[in-house]
């Protein structure tokens, strides 16, 4: 019989999570597939993304297949252009191929998709739909700066001041101005994901995650923002924006970020992800260290985005901007745990 292709709707929430316990190992009770954030996720509005944002195949009314979309609008020649970036994908064993013919679906949704990282079994299958590998994406790691140790009784204002660096400031904003951020476009060879205020809005208002936007100067002179988020135990910087093409101020604003995450209660490591160079080298001299590599896939046509092209990755760019299943997941603790698993 053959299978149906459509938006997923909120009547599908009860058999989404049932099938995400089953198919994906989560846990009953995670947040990731409680109520209100299926909702955010999956099908509430997306600034400039017409489409739905979680699609189904079913075989007769029962699902088989599902993934959400992330829209993600980039500039090259001139042309906006729109990729996917699937997440939550999942497909019944007993339905062969039922997962690869939903990405193809998708696929004719948009200008491409997009997949950084996935399970061991994604990376196998995407190749053979035609998926190029577009490099990797790295993760970093630091810990929370040892001024934040300082007896109890210290004020958070006093915390602040030990590492605020001379004439910075740092303000929390509702990114209602949309100076504030970046416009998707071509260095080449690299490709820059839009940083809409509209978007960014839309991760304050994750169910599943405290996000907070700021903005920093040094002086008069802006050096841009960052959004972060609050999964237990860590601090993420989920998207950087610059207002300055220096790599010092580069350096400086991700500074800034990180001692904003760490005057976060329970913070005890705090993370982000880059793969454009100029991104990488800042985090490194801001003090971050690299804690292993995710692959990045892409299946657009070469007319559309060329075989020399590269894709500027954040955490904002995925859903690992907001994923986390209710405990402690160190980047770090991982890393020190790698050898020893080598070993066994």
């Amino acid at each position: 019989m053959a299978s149906e292709f459509r938006p997923s709707s909120p009547s599908d929430a009860a058999e989404l999570g049932a099938l995400a316990e089953r198919l994906l190992g989560v846990a009953g009770g995670n947040p990731m597939f409680a109520e209100p954030h299926l909702h955010w996720k999956y099908w509430s509005p997306w600034p400039h993304w017409q489409g739905a944002r979680s699609y189904v195949s079913t075989r007769e009314k029962r699902i088989i297949a599902h993934a959400g979309v992330l829209p993600l609008i980039c500039q090259q020649r001139g042309q906006r252009l729109t990729l996917l970036h699937p997440f939550d994908w999942m497909s019944e064993p007993s339905a062969v191929g039922s997962g690869a013919a939903l990405l193809k679906r998708l696929a004719s949704l948009a200008d491409g998709l997009l997949i950084v990282g996935g399970s061991a079994l994604t990376q196998r299958m995407v190749r053979p739909l035609g998926f190029r590998a577009l490099g990797s994406v790295t993760r970093y790691a630091t810990t929370v700066p040892p001024w934040l140790g300082a007896p109890p009784a210290t004020s958070p204002e006093a915390l602040a001041d030990a590492d605020q660096p001379a004439r910075c400031t740092v303000s929390r904003t509702l990114l209602s101005d949309e100076s504030d951020v970046e416009r998707g476009q071509a260095t080449p060879p690299w490709l820059t994901f839009e940083r809409s205020s509209s978007r960014l809005r839309e991760y304050l208002r994750c169910p599943a995650l405290e996000m907070a936007a700021y903005t920093a100067r040094s002086g008069d002179v802006p050096l841009g923002g960052f959004l972060l988020g609050f999964a237990p135990a860590q601090a993420r910087i989920v998207g950087l924006w610059f207002a300055s093409a220096r790599s010092d101020d580069h350096e400086l604003l991700i500074r800034l970020a990180r001692r904003q995450a760490a005057l976060h209660p329970g913070v005890e490591e705090i993370v982000c992800m880059a793969n454009a160079p100029t991104d990488e080298q800042a985090l490194v001299a801001a003090g971050f260290a690299a804690v292993g590599s995710v692959p990045m896939f892409l299946l657009a046509s070469p007319s559309v985005i060329g075989p020399d092209a590269r894709l500027a990755f954040q955490m904002i760019d995925g859903d690992v901007a907001f994923l986390h299943h209710g405990q402690p997941q160190s980047w770090l603790a991982s890393l020190a745990s790698e050898p020893a698993a080598r070993q066994r």
